[in-house]
């Protein structure tokens, strides 16, 4: 783990800091996790406010705040982590937004990891009717929890386009909590590439009482990956990114080919992964991401077209080789598409162009 690293926890909706004293316990026991220093960002969010002289902060201003707390209150922490907790994520999205818009790339460069636990990344809809019908509640806060706000949809859209999926280092994870009726897990996971399904429920998911919780292993899981060595991309030529030799038919050996699959042999394997059932669907393309190696996922393109996505996932796949890309795709697919034609096929491809071993024979 890296000297310094400064994690700062964002609560959610009606809460405050103190729900996070059970994760600040934790890691400063932990000797995995000694170098870090754990910080809460706390804001007013009360069910009403009476003060004539006093108002619920909106989500733009709590972003906002978020950046004044990182920039004054930690300026020496390098990296920076982010944890946040249900509305606490649309915060902290809001923050890497507002930062985006202003070009903000000291700020951008020390967020390295971002974790958001049970995030209504679309919006909460539990007794939805009846918080429209309190006509005399008045809370911008719920207001920005109702499905379908402008300004949560246009923060979301930057941070995919140009946190999760652009050139920066800052990774964004998400969990869901499997009983959450709060904060569904499709609606925590959303469109979000990298994350998972935890045990617990909207408030339990990030109430660890040891070591052993599943989401405290989750979050200390995440940051110790923040120093892992690198798994650098095999260097292509710069004069024909795709173009090489094609693999001999059958592996002779253990040990890895060299060459990698020329244009046809790409064209050939994406055709043949987007034969499987519902690998033309978005949804389903990022399950299949989720279960692909760390490095490979923060590189991996993004398209409408589902066939050049495809074929750029591939050519990614092929970078990171060495760290048995192509394997965890196989298995990926086989655990998406059981016993399906269409995945043999694809698999059989695999073992065809050399980038994986034929299956072991049943017993």
């Amino acid at each position: 783990m890296s000297p310094h690293v400064g994690i700062t926890f964002v609560h959610g909706f009606l809460s405050s800091v103190k729900v996070w004293s059970g994760f600040q316990r934790l890691i400063s026991a932990d000797p995995q996790l000694a170098e870090c220093s754990t910080h809460t960002f706390g804001y007013r969010s009360p069910a009403f406010s009476l003060h004539p002289l006093r108002r619920i902060p909106r989500l733009p201003e709590l972003g906002d705040g978020l950046r004044t707390f990182l920039t004054e209150r930690l300026p020496d922490q390098r990296p920076v982590v982010l944890v946040s907790h249900s509305q606490g994520g649309l915060v902290v999205q809001q923050l890497l937004a507002q930062a985006v818009a202003d070009d903000d790339r000291a700020l951008l460069s020390r967020i390295r990891l971002v974790v958001m636990f049970a995030c209504p990344h679309a919006g909460s809809d539990l007794l939805l009717p009846l918080r429209r019908a309190a006509w005399f509640w008045r809370n911008p806060q719920e207001r920005h929890l109702r499905p379908l706000q402008a300004a949560v949809t246009r923060a979301q859209r930057v941070v995919l386009n140009r946190v999760v999926h652009g050139a920066g280092d800052t990774r964004v994870v998400v969990y869901a909590a499997d009983s959450d009726a709060v904060v569904p897990p499709a609606v925590a996971l959303g469109v979000f590439p990298d994350g998972g399904t935890l045990p617990g429920d909207h408030s339990s998911i990030i109430q660890p009482d040891s070591h052993a919780h599943p989401s405290y292993t989750a979050l200390r899981h995440q940051l110790t990956q923040l120093t892992a060595p690198p798994v650098l991309p095999l260097q292509r030529s710069v004069s024909d990114p795709v173009a090489a030799p094609t693999r001999p038919a059958a592996v002779a050996g253990p040990g890895p080919v060299a060459a990698g699959p020329d244009r046809i042999a790409y064209q050939r394997l994406a055709a043949d992964l987007l034969a499987v059932p519902g690998s033309d669907d978005p949804a389903w393309r990022q399950q299949l991401y989720r279960l692909l190696p760390g490095p490979v996922r923060q590189h991996l393109p993004r398209n409408s077209v589902a066939h050049t996505e495809l074929l750029g996932v591939l050519m990614t796949i092929e970078d990171y080789r060495e760290s048995g890309a192509w394997e965890a795709l196989a298995e990926a697919v086989r655990v998406l598409a059981p016993h399906h034609p269409a995945a043999a096929r694809f698999q059989a491809s695999l073992v065809e162009q050399g980038l994986v071993r034929p299956p072991a024979p049943e017993a």
